[in-house]
């Protein structure tokens, strides 16, 4: 006589796996951005959104203009270009992120594009919105470290998540990876103004010395 299938026990062994295999959510204590620290913190990203968009928007424009136009054909030259391309629209995109993860929404506000008549007059611009970013990354980096907070969260799946006192949830960033990231966009930013600076002096001198 086959022997009796304990229903019971199968299914107290069923539900122990899916228990174990379950995520496990534990309450932590990590620093985050406070409230306010988000809020100054998006505003001044989405200034930054507007630097790093002429930025982005200008540099193969010098390039065409600088290959198609005045010939210009110097390997470095114009692979320095378009590693400032390049990593503004990087930065672009970290920007954009860490606006979102801080709760708010990126601000684009498209300026008018002037036709490229000189080279050297928009790259001295380029120039200057460099070192425009440089100052908001500084403001933008100390606005952060001025507002770090401890706070009890969850941990589920490898996210941080925070209760408020409605209940609602949202999923929040330590503030260290917030601030890894912002102090990475600065130092590229102050390399940039130093490769722009040596390349208009560059500039000059595959033009004849003209400035």
């Amino acid at each position: 006589m086959p022997e009796a299938y304990n229903l019971g026990a199968a299914s107290s062994k069923i539900i122990k796996k899916k228990l174990k295999m379950s995520p496990k959510i534990e309450t932590i204590e990590v620093e985050t951005i406070s409230k306010d620290g988000k809020i100054a913190l998006i505003a001044l990203l989405n200034k930054a959104i507007q630097v790093e968009y002429g930025l982005i928007l200008n540099y193969p424009r010098i390039i065409e203009y600088l290959v198609g136009y005045e010939k210009i054909n110097d390997e470095l030259f114009i692979s320095d270009l378009e590693r400032l391309g390049e990593d503004s629209t990087r930065h672009l995109g970290w920007v954009v992120d860490i606006i979102k993860s801080l709760g708010g929404e990126p601000v684009w506000q498209m300026g008018i594009t002037e036709r490229l008549f000189d080279a050297r007059k928009l790259g001295t611009q380029q120039l200057e919105k460099e070192k425009m970013a440089v100052e908001l990354y500084k403001e933008v980096v100390h606005v952060a470290r001025m507002n770090v907070v401890k706070e009890k969260v969850l941990e589920f799946s490898g996210k941080l998540i925070k209760t408020d006192r409605n209940g609602l949830q949202e999923e929040v960033r330590e503030a260290s990876e917030v601030i890894d990231r912002l102090e990475r966009i600065e130092i590229d930013e102050i390399r940039h103004v130093k490769t722009v600076h040596d390349m208009l002096a560059t500039y000059d001198f595959l033009m004849g010395g003209e400035s």
